[in-house]
């Protein structure tokens, strides 16, 4: 967006500086998330947008290298990106990692992503797997490769804290969308080909590689499975063999919930409605059951003793009301619907929550419920998806809940969740500490925080929200406080406002590009830190400068680190990122990094290449991040 400057001429620098905080609060305001409500209004927007007229007159009257800082960390953010990026199109290739990491790697899918959305039958999978190692010849079905390695690429995201593996599973992900992208159509309407595009929609968001596009390939999905017919129930359709209606049913649970997801995740409508299907949702039984007791399966009986399916069972019915939610923020008809309308649904989402926890009981054993280790990485996401769904039925509320008491119950919601969420994508957080004195943390109950920092999508996401208003409530209650006395200040909540910023340092590590959110994450310290000191207008823009500055100290390190890591991995494929050759001693991989500085701080940090504001924590469009 563009706009005209009225002041008078200046020198170019504090000119432009000006001119383009007044074009980002100008563009905020008038982008809209959902259809009635705009960005201006999310309180973490607003905090920032205060923090950026805070800062301009420092920054145009005295040379900062916070601004140096900052556009350093995007040319190499571009860089490690492009370094990573594999020639396209990119072929499938037969090349697979050991045998012992892909056991490992499929392991790690099976508790994750597996044992949420169902998607391959496990023993069908396993067999053929063992069968492309046994083999002596040629690896020949190319379909089966390609699913499988994004299974492992899916499996990568977990491996270890740094996501080590990331450039191989990009390129898994590259081989797939080529793979996907031959002009056949007809032949492609099978059940295998429908599994590995819902993997690959998955990989996309989860290794960041199709940005918004992910809404796009959800609804391409949907209008896949519905051309083969999974929208009907088998009971409807001509017979079938039971396992093949049983699988049916599971892909198409696993649609609607991945659909409704980037929905809510993007800001963007859902693209299904509850009359457009009458699919029942899975069954309980086993996989292996399903093979070795074919005849013993109904379509009729959805109730069975095994438990390996509850997790997705227990989701499906939480979602009719969660698409209610979603079509409330998002959907435009609703306008974004009346506090009477959240309240409504704030009884309906919560009810479901009861009945969902009650059905997840069977899924926990004795010893379950009486050890102090976390849940399961399944129970996690579900506690996680629910506490999102409430709280981005107030997050609406929440900018004005700060200073009216009639909303005063959507501020306590907001921030109950916010913390409920922190626990469980930050377990190191003192607040669990002191809930559970003594207990230590296995490997595999780092799989879900693990999950969180080295992803991207939907729950990246709600943990950068969820920091994010609990430092907007902070600040609005020093700035409310009338009192001669420092205000008092919950600990739990002081405590999630400095471990934010290790966490963003955490993301950056395991390969997060952007430095936007360690960014964030230290002005919101450093404003509550200069509010508490009492510090004016004019000191408190001062410190945080210099707070930029140090965030820019810590980023910049380790963004060169992850530039110089890529860097030489892509040397060794003999291309840089763009397919091209890459020349012996090369020393202009980031060109103008040596260059004159004359860069505004929004500029450098809150516009993308085209110029247009960025605030989705990344490199990407306004519609990258839903504020609810």
């Amino acid at each position: 967006m563009k706009e005209e400057c009225v002041y008078e001429l200046e020198p170019s620098r504090s000119r432009r500086q000006t001119c383009q905080v007044q074009t980002a609060r100008s563009a905020i305001q008038t982008s809209p998330v959902s259809a009635g409500e705009t960005l201006a209004e999310e309180p973490s927007v607003t905090a920032i947008l205060d923090t950026v007229e805070l800062i301009d007159p420092h920054l145009r009257n005295e040379d900062s290298q916070a601004v140096a800082y900052m556009h350093k960390c995007k040319i190499l953010a571009r860089a490690i990106k492009a370094q990573r990026a594999p020639s396209w199109p990119c072929p499938p290739t037969t090349d697979l990692p050991t045998r012992e990491l892909a056991d490992k790697l499929i392991d790690l899918y099976l508790q994750t992503i597996e044992s949420v959305y169902h998607i391959v039958h496990i023993p069908t999978f396993r067999e053929q797997y063992a069968a492309l190692w046994a083999s002596s010849e040629p690896k020949s079905d190319q379909a089966f490769i390609v699913q499988l390695k994004l299974v492992l690429a899916l499996g990568a995201v977990t491996y270890d804290d740094d996501f080590s593996l990331r450039i191989q599973a990009i390129r898994w992900i590259y081989e797939a969308q080529t793979f996907l992208s031959e002009p056949i159509f007809k032949s492609r309407l099978r059940i295998q080909t429908l599994q590995t595009r819902i993997l690959l929609v998955l990989a996309e968001e989860l290794v960041d590689v199709g940005g918004d596009s992910v809404w796009i390939s959800a609804g391409s999905l949907i209008r896949t499975a519905i051309t083969m017919g999974l929208h009907r129930d088998p009971s409807h359709l001509p017979k079938m063999e039971p396992c093949t209606g049983e699988m049916r049913r599971r892909l198409w649970n696993t649609i609607l919930e991945v659909s409704l997801q980037v929905s809510i995740a993007k800001g963007c409508p859902p693209l299904i409605s509850s009359g457009d299907f009458d699919t029942q949702g899975p069954s309980n039984l086993e996989d292996e059951y399903l093979t070795a007791h074919p005849a013993d399966v109904s379509y009729e009986s959805n109730n069975s003793v095994n438990r390996r399916n509850l997790i997705a069972n227990a989701l499906r019915l939480t979602f009719p009301v969660r698409l209610k939610v979603v079509k409330l923020l998002n959907g435009l008809e609703s306008g974004g619907g009346t506090y009477e309308d959240a309240l409504k649904l704030d009884a309906e989402v919560r009810t479901a929550f009861k009945e969902l926890r009650r059905n997840l009981q069977a899924c926990r054993t004795d010893n379950d419920l009486q050890s102090s280790k976390r849940p399961n990485f399944a129970i996690q996401v579900l506690d996680v998806i629910m506490h999102r769904y409430l709280s981005s039925l107030h997050m609406p509320f929440f900018g004005i809940s700060l200073h009216e008491s009639a909303y005063a119950f959507s501020r306590k919601v907001v921030i109950d969740t916010a913390v409920k969420i922190w626990c469980a994508t930050w377990p190191s957080t003192s607040i669990n500490s002191a809930d559970i004195p003594g207990t230590t943390t296995a490997d595999e109950d780092n799989l879900f925080p693990r999950f969180v920092s080295n992803s991207s999508g939907f729950f990246r996401t709600v943990a950068v929200q969820a920091a994010s208003v609990i430092s907007a409530e902070l600040i609005a209650q020093v700035q409310e406080d009338q009192g001669l006395n420092p205000t008092p200040l919950r600990r739990d909540l002081l405590s999630v406002v400095e471990e934010a910023k290790t966490w963003h340092l955490r993301t950056i590590q395991s390969g997060e590009t952007s430095a936007k959110g360690h960014l964030l994450a230290t002005w919101m310290a450093a404003q509550l830190e200069g509010l508490r000191k009492g510090l004016d207008r004019d000191q408190l823009g001062r410190f945080l400068v210099e707070a930029a500055e140090r965030s820019g100290e810590i980023s910049l390190p380790i963004l060169e680190g992850l530039e110089r890591t890529t860097r030489v991995g892509d040397m060794r494929q003999g291309v840089n990122g763009m397919g091209t050759p890459v020349a012996e001693g090369r020393s202009d991989i980031l060109p103008g990094l040596t260059g004159e500085w004359d860069f505004t701080m929004p500029d450098a940090i809150f516009t993308d290449s085209d110029g247009s504001p960025d605030w989705s924590f990344g490199v990407g469009t306004m519609q990258g991040l839903s504020f609810w």
